[in-house]
């Protein structure tokens, strides 16, 4: 049953104005993941194994980075077992023409037998509640992860792309979906333009979150060398994060 939720937020009033300290770093675990073609996929495993439920993470369009590494350590820290696939094979990239390349290099096969591969694992682990994060280029994967599997939420950080579903597919969404962007950022800016009286009108579960002035990649250093980044929006973003996973993976 959907909640029918739409919120445009513009700004969280309890938002720390510095970065946040994050608490000590937990023991990071490389995995190779079975796939259903037998290649195998490479993961990022953090958090408590005895954990109450599991976030699947998507990296942008660098790879797996240290903004990766920060994610998944932030989600650890919140007591979740947190996943980052790695969907480029171990490489990354550091400037803007590598990160085009790699991301090319992709294919929608290749994405969504390293996404089952992500949802089984977690799944055989025992987790039941599952949510998917992605960043960028990963929230449309993190979008087509919670579409494929039983997924209890889904959010995506300036990314975009889902507006190209029709409105019975997305009347047909049984997870609640979470957006979240910055004003001055026009490719998800126009996702959530879209999405916004479309998702309302079939009652689907959609919440967004707007930081004023942000441009994109906004917690990404590698991303225009730094010249987006925005520490206040970041915290705000995981202020977010945190109350929409809590709300919808453990209540």
């Amino acid at each position: 049953m959907f909640r029918n939720i739409a919120r445009v937020m513009t700004g969280l009033a309890t938002v720390l104005m510095a970065a946040t300290a994050l608490p000590a770093q937990q023991s990071v675990n490389t995995f190779q993941l079975k796939r259903s073609d037998a290649n195998p996929v490479r993961a990022l495993v953090a958090g408590p194994e005895d954990a109450d439920a599991a976030i699947l993470l998507l990296h942008d369009w660098f790879g797996v980075t240290d903004a990766t590494r920060d994610a998944l350590q932030r989600l650890a820290n919140l007591g979740y077992r947190a996943m980052a696939l790695d969907l480029y094979d171990g490489e990354s990239a550091t400037t803007h023409e590598r990160a085009t390349e790699l991301s090319r290099s992709l294919t929608a096969d290749d994405v969504r037998s390293k996404l089952e591969a992500g949802l089984s694992a977690l799944s055989d682990a025992g987790f039941e509640r599952i949510g998917t994060l992605g960043f960028s280029m990963g929230g449309s994967p993190a979008f087509t992860a919670a579409r494929m599997g039983d997924v209890s939420a889904a959010a995506v950080v300036y990314g975009g792309g889902m507006e190209s579903l029709s409105d019975e597919e997305l009347a047909a969404l049984d997870f609640p979906l979470l957006l979240v962007t910055g004003s001055d950022d026009a490719w998800p800016m126009g996702t959530v333009q879209a999405l916004l009286p479309r998702m309302n009108a079939v009652g689907a579960d959609l919440e967004v979150y707007v930081y004023p002035q942000a441009r994109h990649a906004y917690a990404q250093p590698l991303y225009a060398g730094g010249a987006n980044l925005d520490p206040v929006a970041t915290e705000a973003t995981w202020e977010v994060l945190e109350s929409f996973f809590r709300r919808n993976l453990r209540e």
